[in-house]
């Protein structure tokens, strides 16, 4: 997830911001798979993920619903960038992406390492 991020990084700095955008998903989505994957969980979709994320952490009140909330923020951003028209994300929604997908993985990673 962190290498991920980078990549996003790289992307956005060098002016590819709906790319930027899909891979700061990605490393929210692989966080995600990893603290599933803590819990003996898994889910076949991406729906599935999100859900079971906000089941298993928000609800009980493990992680703030907000944190969770970054994950969907971030794919609803991926959706535009792979399926509408991601020429139209700024550079500006390719940074935010970036700082909530690192925000997300590492509140991943302390809640991981406190479980």
């Amino acid at each position: 997830a962190r290498r991920t991020i980078e990549v996003a990084r790289l992307l956005a700095e060098n002016g590819f911001s709906a790319e930027a955008v899909g891979r700061a998903y990605y490393a929210a989505f692989h966080a995600s798979q990893a603290v599933l994957d803590h819990l003996g969980a898994s889910s076949a979709t991406h729906r599935g993920v999100h859900a079971a994320m906000h089941r298993l952490l928000a609800q009980p009140g493990h992680v703030p619903a907000s944190t969770i909330a970054h994950l969907s923020r971030l794919s609803t951003l991926r959706q535009t960038a792979d399926y509408d028209d991601g020429a139209n994300l700024t550079p500006a929604q390719a940074q935010q992406s970036i700082a909530m997908a690192e925000a997300f993985v590492d509140a991943m990673a302390q809640w991981m390492s406190e479980a």
